[in-house]
């Protein structure tokens, strides 16, 4: 690292079957280093949202706890993901005349103009989590990222907005406040924009792709084209729908259902060989039985067929079938099932490709998996999220201490809250 001035970043994944912290340390010169991270049970949470905020916030306790210790670091303040049915997006459009006496774009204009885009009505109970610009118009011209320091009279934005619902992501906060964390400044994400940031590869972004991040119990949906977010949306199938159809389906309990899945399970049935048996605990038997594999992919390959089919009717109601030139890029813990990649190709109809987070320095083997996509992008974003040095060494909302007392500032990345 190029200066001894550093700063720490964690990322925590509140996931509906564990719970991930990842800490990082960010050098002056803006480069991540993963530290460690800690891996805990999730409980307290159903349905991708906050049920027992004491249980949710046992299990961040115990996730940051071994982050500490794997990292020799001190967590005060995390960068937090959020998903769950609630959310809603939509695209909107600001404009504003550019007052600069030389009609040149300030900051103050690009404030200004995103902050007329967000004048959307939205129900009371919801807030708005991000407001991201897709791209700014600079007097009739397009497709403009960096609008600042150009010269018009009038400018344009179209932006991706993301609402929640305000109880929803409150319950979250509590939670971690209550397991003594702060929130850094910023620091509540969508999760898929965390999981894009960890595996999409620029050049899908720009032809235009689908993410599809598969969880313990529900699947995040984002599209891109030409670069920048165009729709997010959550589907309430994932891989606890996937073990309880197998649990109902064959007759055996949750944890003998999860085995099978993870040892036997496959999304496509034309993969197997229909010969062949595996063993299997039923309810109320004391001997394993023989059963035939197929019958167990044929229980997954119905769930995943659904799952994908309405991320296909996602797709169609943002009208980007036709722009998706990239595929589909599959990610999350469900995404490791055998042949899910195939079964997202036969139904989206686009190319397919299954993605681990793109690695980082220091970041272990353990960590190169789908299912911590999530929280290796939402620390990502904490560094991203990092200002200039506050040179006075005071405190400020940083995601840890070092055990050396070094901070920075934090600045928003998505726009606000």
């Amino acid at each position: 690292m190029s200066s001894s001035r550093t700063q720490i970043v964690v990322g925590l994944d509140i996931g509906a079957t564990k719970i991930c912290a990842i800490t990082g340390e960010v050098s002056a010169d803006g480069m991540l280093t993963i530290l460690g991270s800690g891996l805990a049970p999730s409980a307290g949470i159903r349905r991708g949202v906050v049920a027992d905020i004491d249980a949710t916030a046992v299990s961040i306790r115990e996730a940051v706890r071994q982050a500490e210790e794997n990292s020799g670091v001190d967590i005060e303040s995390v960068t937090v993901g959020v998903t769950g049915e609630h959310i809603a997006s939509l695209n909107s459009h600001g404009v504003v005349s550019v007052n600069h006496p030389h009609l040149e774009i300030t900051q103050e204009a690009v404030d200004r103009v995103l902050d007329n885009a967000r004048m959307i009505v939205i129900p009371p109970d919801r807030e708005i989590l991000h407001t991201i610009p897709r791209w700014f118009i600079v007097d009739g011209l397009d497709g403009i990222q960096h609008p600042e320091g150009m010269s018009a009279s009038r400018l344009e934005v179209d932006a991706h907005i993301v609402t929640g619902t305000r109880t929803y992501i409150d319950n979250v906060l509590k939670s971690i406040h209550r397991a003594g964390l702060g929130i850094d400044a910023g620091g509540v994400v969508l999760q898929p924009l965390a999981t894009a940031d960890a595996v999409l590869l620029p050049a899908e972004r720009d032809l235009g792709c689908v993410l599809v991040d598969i969880g313990g119990s529900a699947t995040d949906v984002a599209v891109f084209t030409n670069g920048a977010i165009c729709h997010t949306g959550v589907v309430p199938i994932a891989g606890e729908h996937v073990t309880r159809d197998i649990a109902v389906g064959i007759r055996v309990d949750m944890e003998e259902a999860e085995r099978l899945k993870t040892d036997w399970g496959t999304a496509l049935t034309d993969l197997l060989d229909r010969d062949e048996l595996i063993d299997v605990q039923l309810l109320g038997e004391h001997n394993a039985t023989p059963i035939p594999r197929s019958i167990l992919a044929e229980i997954i390959e119905a769930r995943m067929i659904e799952l994908f089919e309405k991320v296909r009717d996602q797709m169609r109601r943002a009208g980007v079938e036709d722009h998706l030139s990239a595929g589909v890029v599959v990610t999350g813990g469900g995404s490791r099932l055998h042949g899910t990649d195939q079964v997202a190709a036969e139904v989206l109809d686009l190319t397919a490709r299954l993605a681990s987070p793109v690695q980082e320095t220091g970041m272990s083997e353990a960590l190169n998996h789908p299912r911590y996509a999530t929280a290796v992008g939402l620390t990502r974003i904490a560094a991203a999220n990092l200002d200039v040095f506050d040179l006075s060494g005071s405190p400020s909302q940083g995601g840890g201490r070092k055990k050396n007392g070094i901070f920075r500032r934090i600045k928003r990345a998505f726009g606000k809250r």
